[in-house]
């Protein structure tokens, strides 16, 4: 196949957000039209966000390109990553998110015979049973994702930029109103720490996000050595 899986090897991510914007979307598109990803759509009939999503944490927070990938950065970002700062529109999402990565790392492992590929294929093995429970249990979320979260379930439309505000202000004034002891949140929700939503965009980082700030200078160090 005419695609070079490899061209992020050992490549900073600061300077390439743009190409590996494209390259994840032609893998993504791949994916699907390949018969891993043909045959998951007979259950699932949207995929490639979970696929999207794992190549964009792994790269942007663990410095690893998919051939570079470990096992134990798949399970930060599954096990932590995920379930602290994406949101789920409805939580029978979550019982698609291991399939869907199951189905992605079989066409990997066929396609480009990445050679990590069966030593994470286990892992997400182990992890589909609770990973439901892991992905939708309210103790592992951020603080944006927990934010969100309270829109949804009082009734707010926190896929859009109004319906976010129109919370924060609503929130706001409950607060303000019953002098309860909780943050006020006075700035635009995009200046914050993001959460991530579907449908897109669902992966956006804060320039202030120090925890992607410090990965980045970490990655940025190893390279130089």
């Amino acid at each position: 196949m005419d695609f070079d899986i490899h061209q992020f090897d050992d490549v900073s991510p600061d300077s390439v957000e743009t190409e590996f914007t494209e390259f994840r979307e032609a893998l993504v598109k791949l994916f699907a039209q390949s018969p891993e990803g043909l045959e998951l759509q007979k259950t699932v009939p949207c995929i490639g966000r979970w696929a999207d999503a794992l190549m964009y944490y792994g790269y942007q927070y663990e410095g690893e390109s998919l051939p570079e990938m470990t096992v134990g950065t798949v399970r930060n970002v599954i096990y932590d990553l995920f379930p602290r700062k994406i949101s789920l529109a409805s939580p029978d999402q979550a019982d698609t998110i291991i399939p869907e990565l199951t189905a992605f790392w079989n066409y990997l492992k066929r396609e480009f015979r990445l050679r990590r590929a069966d030593a994470i294929l286990q892992v997400l093995a182990e992890a589909e049973p609770e990973f439901p429970d892991i992905m939708t249990d309210p103790a592992n979320f951020g603080i944006a994702k927990s934010f969100f979260t309270m829109g949804q379930e009082a009734g707010f439309d926190m896929t859009t930029e109004d319906g976010l505000q129109a919370f924060m202000l609503a929130f706001n004034k409950g607060i303000l109103e019953n002098k309860l002891q909780a943050p006020v949140f006075t700035e635009p929700f995009e200046n914050r720490q993001k959460t991530t939503v579907f449908p897109k965009p669902w992966l956006r980082h804060d320039p202030a996000d120090t925890e992607f700030k410090s990965n980045a200078a970490r990655k940025a160090q190893k390279r130089k050595r």
